[in-house]
């Protein structure tokens, strides 16, 4: 499934189409950079791939990424 995927999408379009990091300034980046380029709101889907605990990356959001969104 690997090498299926990497034939329909390089890792670079990848990248590009979607914010995958665990560094909440990389979020904070991406998101802004969308907001400049779309006509009205952008829409986040937060999805924790990551490890068991999804109530804590959308904690940490809260904390790290939406406040700097606001501002």
């Amino acid at each position: 499934m690997d090498s299926h995927g990497e034939e329909q999408v390089s890792d670079d379009d990848f990248k590009q189409r979607f914010i995958v990091s665990a560094d909440p300034d990389e979020h904070v980046a991406r998101i802004e950079e969308l907001g400049q380029l779309a006509e009205g709101d952008v829409v986040v889907k937060l999805s924790n791939f990551s490890g068991p605990n999804a109530l804590e990356a959308i904690r940490l959001y809260g904390e790290r990424v939406l406040p700097k969104l606001r501002g």
